[in-house]
């Protein structure tokens, strides 16, 4: 993978892995400042528009539901849910004020000036104050992170997202059950979650030659984690079709510019009667599992960059594993699936080829409000696009592909917040995405009759 792209991404997974919300459950043993149940601390939000005061604290609005919106420019999950919280601001405007906390990470005019174009363009009317104080007091550095607050002043829910359905429950005095995530997962270490905190004492004196667990999620271990070494595969709180991702590729998951996308297709085939197994909640753990295998050291293959992958024979272990248990008949077929080729159309223009030699990606407008690339390739200018907020649903699960036969590197510039915007601005530029077809593997889970 090209090394701009790489860090494209990187970056991606940052923001990606930091941007998870609170529950009951997982709150308390995370910081001590806000818990559920319990009133919210005195604080005042400064430097709030589109309110009638420049200052205001959550006593303001006692006798109405106050949702404090916490959000920083970074994060495209926030943007991508404000035109939502706008529709249950309306919804409920007679009982519920919604109030949006923007962390300044870098200067105010950065985050104000990408808040006015979301706001522009999704008629958002939600006051917002722009206030990092707040966040360092109640200790909060994640984002989007929704604390609802009752007309009482108490705490009753931490999350990162709401629907209209538990908002109704909570007025009508519901408690309704939240996403639950964690602000950070706990690292993973041999020593902390390794084999031996699941089954045998064998690990730990090294006796242990070949072993394997796979057990239902325990909330003891929090960290969504997969991690291959020499001796031992581990992975926690995964789902089904995860288990049987590793079981055929040795991969949990993969995302554009990864070596298996575009050939392998990331959601398996369900050909079986009964799929409940297969079916998760943000809610609850129903149907996520623990697993781990122990096997000779030598066995996984050491890659160029001093990292673990599972060989054929671990894999095969695994498949036996998950067979044993589920039962399931899987095989890997070639099928049909949708796609999206970037192609370049009549008004590409040669004068767009780089003259440097060197990659550089810049955000002059601000974050999440375009780019300026410098020598860049049409195939990483497309995994940029599909990170866009804004991506219509009919596209999850479709392949974007690199048909442009370009095959220098190019200077672009793209003003755009949204997935649309984007498509308009490559436009310009003598690109456009076309709807095709192709044939690639699929995982297909049939039961065994």
């Amino acid at each position: 993978m090209n090394f701009l792209f790489r860090v494209l991404i990187s970056m991606l997974f940052i923001v990606t892995t930091v941007t998870n919300g609170y529950s009951k459950e997982s709150y308390d043993d995370i910081q001590s400042i806000l818990k559920i149940g319990y009133k919210m601390p005195v604080v005042q939000f400064n430097d709030v528009e589109y309110n009638n005061t420049k200052t205001v604290k959550p006593s303001d609005y006692k006798g109405k539901w106050l949702i404090l919106d916490f959000w920083h420019e970074y994060c495209s999950s926030c943007i991508s849910s404000m035109p939502h919280n706008q529709f249950l601001q309306d919804k409920f405007s007679g009982s519920v004020q919604f109030l949006l906390v923007g962390m300044i990470i870098k200067k105010k005019a950065t985050i104000q000036t990408l808040y006015e174009k979301i706001r522009e363009k999704n008629n958002l009317s939600i006051p917002i104050a722009y206030d990092s104080i707040v966040h360092k007091k109640l200790g909060i550095s994640a984002a989007p992170i929704l604390v609802i607050i009752n007309p009482s002043g108490i705490v009753v829910g931490i999350t990162y997202s709401l629907n209209e359905e538990q908002l109704s429950a909570f007025i009508a005095g519901q408690s309704p059950q939240l996403a639950r995530s964690y602000l950070a997962y706990d690292s993973l270490s041999d020593k902390r979650l390794g084999h031996s905190e699941l089954i045998s004492e064998s690990i730990k004196n090294g006796s242990c030659l070949f072993s394997s667990v796979l057990s239902t999620y325990n909330p003891k271990f929090k960290s969504n984690a997969y991690l291959i070494t020499e001796d031992r595969v581990i992975a926690f709180k995964k789902d089904l079709k995860s288990l049987y991702r590793i079981a055929y590729t040795g991969h949990t998951d993969w995302y554009f510019g990864d070596s298996l996308y575009g050939k392998i297709n990331l959601d398996p085939i369900l050909l079986v009667r009964d799929s409940s197994k297969f079916l998760t909640s943000e809610i609850t753990d129903d149907n996520l599992f623990n697993y781990s295998l122990v096997y000779p050291k030598g066995i996984a293959r050491q890659n160029n960059d001093g990292h673990y992958s599972l060989s054929p024979e671990i894999m095969e272990a695994v498949q036996k594993d998950l067979k044993t248990v589920f039962g399931y008949d899987v095989r890997i077929e070639r099928r049909e699936c949708r796609c999206v080729k970037l192609v370049k159309n009549g008004n590409f223009n040669s004068k767009s080829y780089s003259n440097s030699s060197i990659p550089s990606l810049q955000e002059p407008f601000g974050p999440n409000q375009g780019i300026k690339a410098t020598a860049i390739s049409p195939s990483e200018l497309l995994g940029l696009l599909i990170t866009q907020p804004g991506r219509p649903s009919s596209l999850n699960g479709v392949i974007f592909e690199d048909e442009t036969g370009i095959f220098k590197r190019i200077d672009i510039t793209i003003h755009g917040i949204y997935y649309d915007e984007w498509i308009s601005e490559l436009k310009k530029f003598g690109f456009e995405l076309i709807p095709c077809k192709k044939i690639i593997d699929y995982i297909v889970i049939r039961d065994m009759n």
